[in-house]
């Protein structure tokens, strides 16, 4: 009789998007009796995760609400956000909507203090001691597929930008940019994390 060891899955990043720190909570989380402490929830939740599995956090844009946070929520954020992550900015990130000004946002205090690591577009990104590869595609780019591969590397792409689906998506949401129009883009990669939906889902293609 021959035994085969069954072998658990190996949890190497923890995914994430759409974090929207904000001073002050939305409407309908106003009855919060204090917001920075509810905003602390989740992310204590990742930073739990994280010492769990000792692997990097890869966020898919809009770590704040708004460009211009004040600095009482960037004092904040140095201190609650975890250590070790990648990310790429979303438009909230962006001054105006505009990526040629991100200098001047919260999103690149966070740069400049090395409490996150920024992916730059066309500059794609090695975690050595996780074998991963990381590519971003901030809100407003061109996507590409995945080039430079590294046999036993995984290659993941984080992309803010929304993609239709019939199951996740909002009210009014236009179809033009759906899931099965940047399929063959998409399955270049190992893994894709997508940010900009608000609604969490998993798919394989």
């Amino acid at each position: 009789m021959v035994w085969k060891e069954i072998m658990k899955p190996k949890v190497i990043a923890i995914l994430c998007a759409d974090i929207h720190l904000s001073h002050k909570p939305p409407i309908w989380r106003s009855n919060e009796p204090d917001w920075y402490v509810a905003m602390a929830r989740p992310l204590n939740e990742i930073q739990e995760l994280q010492a769990k599995y000792k692997c990097p956090i890869l966020c898919a844009g809009d770590i704040f609400d708004k460009w211009n946070s004040p600095a009482e929520l960037i004092n904040w954020a140095m201190i609650h956000l975890p250590k070790e992550m990648f990310s790429i900015p979303g438009q909230h990130d962006f001054c105006y909507h505009n990526i040629e000004d991100l200098h001047r946002s919260a999103y690149w205090t966070l740069v400049e203090a090395k409490k996150i690591t920024n992916i730059e577009l066309n500059k794609p990104l090695e975690l050595a001691d996780y074998k991963i590869k990381l590519y971003g595609f901030p809100w407003g780019m061109k996507l590409q597929k995945c080039y430079d591969r590294k046999i036993g590397w995984k290659h993941i792409a984080l992309i803010h930008k929304y993609l239709w689906t019939k199951d996740y998506k909002y009210k009014k949401a236009l179809e033009t940019d759906n899931v099965k129009k940047y399929a063959k883009i998409l399955k270049t990669y190992d893994v894709v994390v997508v940010g900009d939906n608000h609604k969490s889902f998993v798919m394989e293609l």
